[in-house]
């Protein structure tokens, strides 16, 4: 389990619409442990809390490239 999986996770999400449409399915039942529960189904070993790291992580990327 680890950071770099859920990174992982995060943008295989973006890229495939299979993975996303599991994840769009669960709508306002989103959670950390039930996007873990996905991604250890399509392969990614981490915790809810890794991804709770690598989302903010993530998102503090983007900032940092579209706020120049």
């Amino acid at each position: 389990m680890s950071l770099q999986a859920a990174l992982a996770f995060l943008g295989q999400a973006r890229r495939d619409k299979t993975l996303r449409a599991g994840i769009e399915s669960l709508g306002n039942d989103a959670t950390y442990e039930a996007l873990a529960e996905i991604g250890a189904a399509a392969g990614f070993g981490f915790t809810p809390e890794e991804l709770a790291r690598a989302h903010s992580v993530d998102w503090g990327l983007r900032r940092a490239r579209y706020s120049r």
